[in-house]
């Protein structure tokens, strides 16, 4: 197979939610909100051609275009499609929730088991792709040595996250002790 002619084939179009940078390393971030019943496994199916967006799809080619990952020898043609680049982390937040108490809104934020599957679930094997493929595009020359190597990412970078945790990073950043002490304050609001 042709590496060059695949990748123009089926052009990487798709749009980061974060691209943290520093220096020429880019971290690409993806959140994600969804109730824990609405993670299903369809929206995880392993299917990297299909023209329809999916979860496993962005997570695929996030890790596919990741440094870590990339295969070196193939890297020209694999970040020759349009819209491609490397990225040197790769960070899925879902989004870790509480529901208000006397809502009408029922839904439960994913729980560590939930978020344990869906690990699972972006480390399958594509269907419908053979070994050539994963030779030609990861620096893991088999599928199982890529489960694997994608089991240690989404243990590290996959992971839930809530808005208070978001916001203390943030404000720890800023560093002052003003807003460390705006952040105290809101703890305490419902």
């Amino acid at each position: 197979m042709d590496v060059l002619n695949y990748c123009r084939n089926k052009p990487y179009n798709r749009q980061v939610d974060i691209v943290l940078q520093a220096g020429n390393s880019e971290e690409w971030v993806e959140l994600k909100s969804y109730a824990s019943k609405t993670m299903a496994k369809s929206s995880f199916k392993p299917n990297i051609t299909t023209p329809k967006t999916t979860n496993y799809r962005e997570f695929f080619h996030d890790m596919r275009l990741n440094s870590g990952f990339i295969n070196v020898l193939n890297k020209d043609a694999i970040l020759s499609a349009p819209n491609s680049t490397e990225n040197q982390q790769v960070t899925w937040y879902f989004h870790e929730y509480k529901t208000p108490k006397g809502t009408a809104n029922l839904a439960k934020a994913p729980d560590k088991a939930r978020l344990k599957q869906v690990q699972g679930w972006l480390c399958a094997t594509p269907e419908g792709e053979g070994k050539r493929y994963i030779k030609d595009n990861f620096a893991f020359g088999t599928s199982s040595a890529l489960q694997q190597k994608c089991a240690g990412l989404t243990k590290d970078r996959v992971m839930l996250r809530n808005t208070y945790s978001y916001f203390k990073q943030l404000l720890e950043y800023v560093g002052s002790d003003e807003a460390l002490e705006f952040y105290e304050d809101l703890k305490n609001i419902d």
